[in-house]
Order: C-alpha cells, then structure tokens, then sequence
C-alpha cells in the first residue's frame, strides 16, 4: 500500500475488495463522498437505473454504449481515467490521432499508452458522455473515477446487479486534458520523472525521465497530494518545478497545454 499512499497523498493501510461486500448493498456515492453500507435483503428501494452485470476477475462487468454499438465495460473504481477502450472489432472513430501520454514497461519493452477523443458518445445507464477522451488498451474495456464520479452507484451482489444514480439528466462534458506532460512515481521526499510525453511542453523543455522533483511552486514535494496537483493542472498556465541535481536544487518553468482539446 505504500506507492498507494503516496500516489495519493494520505495513508492507505489496506484495501477491501469487491467479494467483501457479497453479502451487503455497497453504495459508492461519489457526489456525497462517502460510502454506504446496508444489508443485501433491504427492503429499501434502491434509488437509479439496475443493470445487470456479469463477474469477470471477481470485478462487475456492464453493456454500455459507443455509439450505437455495445461495449462490455468493467467498472473500475481504482482507474483514474474516464474510458479505457478497447477498439477491437469496433467501429470507433476520433477527433484527434491517438497520442501517447504515458509508457509502461513489459517483457518486451516499453509500450505507449494512447489517448484521444471520440467522436461518439458514451452511454452509462442511459447517462451520455458526448465525445469523451478515451486511453486505449488491448486489454477489457472499463469506466474509471472520472466517469463513475458522475454517479452514487450501488452494487448488489447478491441479485448481480447495480444501480447507477445522477440527479440531473444533462449530458456530461469533460474538459480537455491538461499536462506539463510528465508523468511522475510518488515518494513523500521527491517525484521521479518515470516519462515524458512526446511532443508536450516538458518534452520541449529537455526534462528527462529518472529526473527528481522536490518542489511545486517552491512549495516542498510533501505539500502536494494528487487532488491539489491535479487542480493546479486544470487552473494554471504554466508551474515552477524545482529539480534535485545531487546537492542542488534547479528550477525550470513548464507550460501547461491541453494535450487533448
């Protein structure tokens, strides 16, 4: 749990997974930012649109819509990303040429992680998300927090299925996606550079990846959890890092761009 923490800024002593709940109704609601719990024989109706769902790797996997086509999409609460889709076998088409945002490394090296827009709609529990970016995969397609944050959504294992809650029945846009264009590994003491993406401001700036960061802002790395990084990313036009070079500290100003608009 230890990269969890400080990926995340707070103590994470251990997780709980999805069979825990099995014989619960588990409400994440994420407008309200709390978590519900009540037994699974609740007489209580349960508020949003039931769908069914299927378990794959003991994960909930539901239909939701690209388009007009249907897509099995798992929901995966620890993915901070709004669409992972695989376009297999899909007739998927995009606003922009899928970019790299990020590398992973495997057995047989390093692969890019792409990011685009649609140009379709994505369809949650009758919940339409116009044009949403996308990261691409050849793995299952999934919903992560930047969809399911839209909704309380309650899991009932025992009849298989969830419920999907959203007061207001507007469609939801997202913002374009915003970077310096590093992508870092989290200590409380510094953030390693594990990539830089091609093409983006950090890339024109000559940052490398293995560098180490130790302020934001002039502010000391132990001061910035994710939440308050991503909110700076979304509201500024360029930030001040401050890179440890063996004893020393050297600053460099990066712009912030929309990498996808």
């Amino acid at each position: 749990t230890a990269p969890l923490s400080a990926h995340l800024g707070i103590q994470i002593d251990g997780i709980l997974g999805f069979p825990l709940f099995r014989h619960t109704l588990l409400t994440l609601d994420y407008p309200q930012s709390r978590v519900l719990l009540a037994p699974s024989d609740s007489v209580a109706k349960v508020p949003g649109r039931p769908i069914p769902y299927t378990t794959l790797h003991r994960t909930p996997v539901i239909p939701v819509q690209i388009g007009e086509q249907t897509v099995s999409a798992q929901i995966d609460s620890g993915s901070d990303a709004a669409l992972n889709l695989n376009p297999r076998y899909l007739e998927i088409s995009y606003t922009q040429t899928p970019r790299p945002i990020s590398y992973v490394g495997t057995l047989t090296g390093d692969h890019a992680l792409l990011v685009t827009r649609l140009s379709q709609s994505l369809t949650v529990a009758q919940q339409p998300f116009p044009a949403p970016i996308t990261h691409l995969t050849d793995e299952l397609s999934s919903l992560g927090g930047e969809v399911l944050r839209h909704f309380s959504i309650t899991f009932d294992q025992k009849r298989s299925k969830v419920s999907f809650q959203r007061d207001s029945r507007r469609p939801i846009a997202q913002p374009a996606l915003r970077s310096t264009g590093l992508n870092f590994r989290k200590t409380p003491a510094y953030w390693r550079v594990i990539n830089v993406v091609p093409d983006s401001p950090a890339s024109a700036a000559e940052l490398n990846e293995g560098d180490l960061v130790s302020r934001i802002n002039g502010e000391p790395i132990a001061q910035w959890d994710i939440a308050r990084y991503e909110q700076l990313i979304a509201e500024a036009n360029e930030i001040t890092y401050t890179l440890l070079e063996g004893t020393e500290e050297n600053t460099i100003t990066v712009p912030v761009a929309d990498l996808v608009p």
